[in-house]
């Protein structure tokens, strides 16, 4: 999912309203998780992105996904939707949740780093490699397995990627 100017936008006026209140914030993400739920089920997913479909009808389905994600949300977090929505800016919520997760995380001092690999790595390895990434942050890693990389890694931390991975190498010298 891409994260565009809009999205991070709209995630730091939200995240403006709860910056000093951690526990708000976790709250507020929990009820935002609902609605990436949603865009994850093909059929919710096409009446939200549809734009001859009634607003009032996206609210209700939006409505519902708040009301039933475990705890009640916010009102601020209801208005949000509602204004997004009422914007016509329906297809950009998972982005702006998934920013609204960024400054959360930043907030926390959570780094997310991704390591793909060719072959599965253990737990151990994967915790030395988050060991070597965590300076003061806390470190979240997960791992993917991806073969067509022949060997090596790719390290994703946050929004950097640092490929070390042997078709990259292959390719730099195809290309030279």
């Amino acid at each position: 999912m891409n994260i565009g100017t809009l999205e991070r936008r709209y995630a730091k006026a939200l995240f403006t309203l709860v910056v000093n209140d951690l526990p708000k914030a976790e709250s507020f993400y929990q009820s935002l998780k609902s609605i990436l739920d949603l865009f994850d089920i093909e059929e919710s997913k096409r009446v939200l992105v549809n734009p001859v479909m009634d607003i009032e009808v996206k609210k209700a389905l939006i409505d519902f996904a708040l009301n039933n994600s475990g705890e009640a949300p916010d009102v601020l977090v209801k208005n949000f939707i509602a204004f997004v929505v009422e914007s016509g800016r329906v297809s950009n919520l998972p982005g702006m949740v998934l920013a609204f997760r960024d400054l959360l995380d930043e907030k926390r001092g959570v780094v997310k780093a991704e390591i793909t690999t060719a072959v599965e790595i253990s737990q151990d390895e994967l915790k030395s490699i988050a060991d070597a990434i965590s300076e003061k942050s806390k470190v979240e890693v997960s791992s993917t397995v991806d073969p067509s990389i022949l060997g090596g890694m790719i390290v994703r931390i946050n929004h950097d990627v640092v490929d070390m991975s042997l078709k990259h190498q292959l390719d730099l010298l195809a290309k030279a």
